[in-house]
């Protein structure tokens, strides 16, 4: 039986993007997710597939919930064929922890460089992923990024959420959040051994060019939040 968790996860994985690292290439690991069989990647197909449709009709986006940040307006995603977006939430406000689906981090080596990750050597993100049963959101970003950056976190700091909104979601989960970090990592020896393929190491503003989400605007506010934190005294140090 697909749990209520899951699904939520599973939402959030198709709004990153990606339907294969959500569903495929996730789904074949010794994880949580693979206990729902091989079968999962077809049924999520067929129900993305049916919920590929234009709607004409005015929607009602579910309320973010909590407070938002008032320099950033809600951004449409675009990875999706339905009405859906995304909104920045306040510095520092943490969802309820059911609601979270994701961490992903911008995380900085001590030389101020930001590591980026790719699973195909063509699109690049920032390294993190779903928050898995019985860990804490931190856990899972300290997980994710040993897993897909061959990196360890050092120190982590909250940043913001971003509240998802996806009121005709075949997969009935209308309203979740992904949560967003800074963290001073320390590099491993590049050996990947999960989903990702490739890692850079590269200045912030290029980092930021070489990310491959179709709106930037929210990436942009978050690593000006994260180098302000990076650039603070003593961050540096260990």
């Amino acid at each position: 039986m697909l749990g209520a968790d899951l699904v939520v996860a599973a939402a959030c994985g198709v709004l990153d993007g990606n339907v294969e690292r959500a569903f495929g290439r996730r789904a074949t690991r010794p994880r949580s997710s693979a206990r729902l069989g091989v079968g999962i990647v077809e049924t999520v197909r067929l129900l993305l597939t049916r919920g590929a449709r234009t709607v004409s009709d005015p929607v009602d986006f579910p309320d973010p919930g909590g407070p938002v940040d008032p320099t950033m307006s809600p951004q449409p995603v675009d990875d999706v064929p339905r009405p859906a977006r995304f909104t920045l939430m306040a510095p520092g406000w943490m969802p309820p922890r059911h609601l979270i689906t994701q961490a992903l981090g911008l995380c900085f080596t001590s030389q101020g460089l930001v590591v980026m990750v790719s699973w195909d050597g063509d699109e690049w993100t920032i390294p993190g992923g779903t928050v898995e049963d019985g860990e804490t959101v931190e856990q899972a970003l300290v997980r994710e990024v040993a897993e897909e950056a061959c990196a360890r976190v050092r120190r982590c700091r909250y940043l913001a959420a971003q509240h998802v909104a996806d009121p005709l979601n075949p997969l009935g989960v209308p309203s979740y959040y992904q949560t967003r970090w800074w963290a001073r990592v320390e590099l491993d020896p590049w050996r990947p051994s999960h989903e990702m393929v490739d890692r850079r190491v590269l200045p912030p503003a290029q980092a930021l060019e070489l990310l491959s989400w179709p709106r930037k605007e929210i990436a942009h506010r978050l690593m000006a939040r994260a180098i302000g934190i990076d650039d603070r005294p003593g961050t540096n140090a260990g």
